[in-house]
């Protein structure tokens, strides 16, 4: 790529303009800002699709933003929830239904169940599941889209037929809508319960296991009304079943909180006044958490809500249940419908709205496979539902938790990080860490491309503060010096230029005193004469500098920018002989925060660097041109520790310059130089990077070896045309083509033309 860059600067005793030649451009997107603006395309374009505008339930809880996530994650095609198999403990499901022509289905009944097929009443059981894993593509016009229509579904059919002609004639229901069971009549349910619980809990088909499992049935009765002793006397197996002791992943339980409120009762039944219900709780079931210590943190009851945001009027409330209740849509849901139509035909499969908590609990459920989904199934399950509690919308009427419990579901918070996130520096997430936005890793120019070829694109996880996973490329946190730096070639065009009798700058910057100079010593600023870099001692420069020419010519260079503001703190010094025609140079430097310009904050840790370097430099004339420049090399040993980089190989580097220049007379000269910046030709460097963790809150890291030569050799070809004005002062114009700017095999050509006027006073 060209580009053409017109610059021009007055300078008055120097260059005036900024001391800072680098400049630093990101790698990728914001390290810690999420990409807002891609999130709100894909997500309008979830909004978009006529299957979710029908469903208004699932812009309410955000599922269009946790879409969006996961798109960008896993591709526009990604099938959300995939991977993750939900439990369904219903009546049942028509799999023929096309609101699941791309579900996997296994459907497991029950002893004196039966397959349903929607000739006397519609399928509650397919309608829950099509809340769950309806898919936006099915063939209806009117088809139902449901939260996460890319998981598998495992399906328990109950018995929905007649009622069962041998059941106990004192224990028929009461003439009443209200029918709190009483205690001796729970036992009767307690095996039965507890076994069909321990089937979906035992089911497996090879890794597949059921990890959350909805439960939109229960019986009426509010939890409020019975006491802990009581419910673990008569239900003892079911909560054994449920509390899954010794289990290390449990399956979450997922109930519909009830649809009592305001029904038909009997004056001198529990909750009845003026007789109708007031179901200030979840009903008995869904409930049992506020009762039971050891199924809290698997078990969640949800209420519902309309479209205007208000709790359902027939839904339960949270109440004495509220820490482990939510709310969710539960009103006119748009879902799959089996059964028969308004004529009586049987076995109709179209969509319908129906209401009820019934549906509010598979929003929760689906929600669950969502976010399982999005955190690549690296938290467990009760992690999941702790997140989803944490994360609900509390603000204005959801506050109030004897109402919405948590407060109302929402996948946007749930899927998004919550609080700082950091990155793990051991084997805990829960352990040392450092915040990812101080991580960077700040690319010194001699090494090129390097590691944004062999790490950029790798991944990098962090942790956020309820201990959830977030990945990014590792690039993101990675800068590079910008391959064209304006300020630096205009520095370069207008820096002071050797006299004739003196030999010209090397590669360092460094020139010849005269023989015989009165002041064998001089302070200077590293890199005030040079405007150039292309040398070791440029990652010094700006450090203040001590020489001192003894006899022979020997010259000795002490420098240091420790203490000083804006500039890398560094220190070391060079020996050079200059000699008339051919002369050399020996250094060391140390480099305090930084190798070869490298730095390393945040999570990268600790970056330091002691290296050598020889090189040698000359003059001479051929015809007219004065031929001048030099050459190093170097080797660099850094040190690191403390953070993401385990180790580092020593460095080697070279750098080379060589300029001619011709006077032209009446005071015009031209200048042309071929300059090699500052490159690493061999050396690597181990990376441990934190890539995953497990569901018990060990982080996976990965050692990743990079070799830090880059992929490119920049060359660097300038011309400049000096001229003196009679005014006072000179003229100059430069034109600058970098090759393969920053190392880069694959970058363009850079070109800057520049001018500019000097005075100097």
């Amino acid at each position: 790529m060209w580009r053409f860059l017109m610059c021009a600067a007055l300078v008055l005793g120097g260059c005036i303009g900024s001391d800072e030649d680098t400049v630093m451009s990101a790698v990728g997107d914001p390290p810690v800002v999420e990409d807002r603006e891609r999130i709100e395309t894909l997500a309008s374009g979830y909004r978009a699709h006529p299957a979710f505008e029908r469903q208004w339930a699932l812009g309410r809880i955000g599922a269009d933003v946790a879409y969006a996530r996961l798109a960008i994650e896993h591709g526009e095609d990604v099938r959300p929830g995939a991977g993750v198999t939900v439990g369904v403990y219903d009546t049942g499901i028509d799999q023929d239904h096309p609101a699941f022509a791309e579900t996997r289905i296994d459907e497991v009944f029950l002893p004196g169940t039966f397959d349903e097929t929607g000739v006397m009443i519609p399928s509650h059981g397919t309608a829950v599941a099509s809340v769950i894993a309806g898919t936006p593509a099915s063939s209806l016009a009117d088809g139902a889209q449901g939260v996460a229509w890319g998981v598998d579904l495992m399906v328990l059919a109950l018995h929905s037929g007649p009622p069962d002609p041998e059941f106990p004639p004192e224990l028929e229901m009461p003439q009443t809508e209200w029918f709190p069971p009483p205690l001796d009549i729970l036992p009767l349910y307690d095996d039965e319960n507890s076994e069909e619980f321990r089937a979906i809990l035992d089911w497996r088909d090879g890794e597949r296991r059921v990890e959350f499992l909805n439960l939109s049935v229960a019986s009426q009765g509010l939890i409020e009304d019975y006491t802990e002793t009581e419910l673990r006397s008569v239900m003892a197996q079911t909560i054994a079943a449920i509390a899954q002791e010794g289990v290390d992943e449990k399956t979450i339980f997922v109930w519909a909180a009830g649809n009592d409120n305001g029904i038909r009762c009997l004056p001198d039944q529990p909750s009845c006044l003026d007789g109708r219900v007031v179901a200030s709780s979840p009903n008995l079931d869904a409930g049992l958490a506020a009762r039971i210590a050891e199924l809290r943190g698997h078990t969640v009851a949800v209420v519902g809500i309309t479209e205007d945001g208000e709790i359902d009027e027939y839904s339960n409330r949270c109440g004495l249940a509220a820490e482990w209740c939510v709310a969710a849509p539960g009103d006119g849901i748009v879902l799959a419908y089996f059964g028969p139509d308004e004529d009586g035909t049987p076995g109709v499969r179209e969509t319908s709205i129906w209401g009820g908590t019934s549906f509010a609990a598979p929003m929760v459920t689906g929600g669950l496979a969502v976010m399982k989904h999005r955190f690549r199934g690296q938290l467990s399950n009760t992690d999941l539902l702790a997140r989803l509690l944490e994360t609900a919308d509390r603000s204005g009427r959801y506050a109030d938790e004897k109402v919405y419990g948590r407060g109302l579901m929402d996948l946007d918070a749930a899927t998004a990080p919550v609080g700082l996130r950091r990155v793990a520096m051991g084997l805990r997430v829960a352990g040392p860490s450092e915040t990812l936005g101080r991580t960077e890793l700040g690319l010194g120019g001699a090494l090129g491309d390097s590691l944004e070829r062999s790490l950029g694109f790798r991944e990098i996880v962090s942790f956020d503060g309820l201990g959830a996973p977030f990945w990014h490329r590792l690039g993101e946190h990675m800068t590079r010096p910008a391959p064209s730096a304006a300020q630096a070639r205009l520095r370069a065009l207008l820096a002071e230029t050797a006299d004739s009798d003196r030999m010209g700058r090397s590669a360092l910057g460094l020139r010849r005193t005269d023989r015989g100079g009165t002041a064998p010593w001089q302070a200077h600023f590293l890199g005030a004469q040079s405007g150039t870099d292309s040398g070791h001692l440029g990652l010094a420069k700006g450090a203040f500098a001590l020489r001192y020419g003894g006899d022979g010519d020997l010259q000795l260079d002490a420098f240091s920018s420790i203490g000083m503001e804006d500039v890398p703190p560094v220190a070391g010094a060079v020996l050079s002989w200059p000699g008339e025609t051919i002369g050399f140079r020996g250094g060391w430097l140390s480099e305090r925060e930084s190798a070869l310009g490298t730095r390393a904050e945040g999570a990268f840790g600790r970056l330091e660097a002691n290296g050598v370097f020889v090189g040698i430099e000359g003059e001479t004339t051929l015809a007219a041109w004065r031929v001048f420049g030099g050459a190093e090399i170097g080797l660099t040993r850094p040190d690191s520790g403390d953070g993401l980089i385990e180790g580092l190989s020593p460095l080697a580097t070279s750098a080379a310059e060589v300029h001619a220049e011709r006077a032209l007379g009446e005071g015009r000269t031209v200048r042309f130089s071929l300059a090699q910046p500052l490159r690493v030709e061999a050396g690597r460097v181990r990376f441990s990077i934190p890539i995953a963790r497990t569901v018990t809150g060990e982080v996976v890291r990965e050692s990743i070896a990079s070799n830090l030569v880059p992929s490119g050799r920049e060359v660097d070809l300038s011309a400049q045309w000096r001229q003196r004005l009679d005014m006072g002062g000179e003229l100059r114009l430069g034109a600058h083509l970098g090759i393969e700017p920053g190392h880069r095999a694959d970058a363009g050509p850079d070109l800057n033309l520049l001018a500019g006027y000097r005075l100097t006073f």
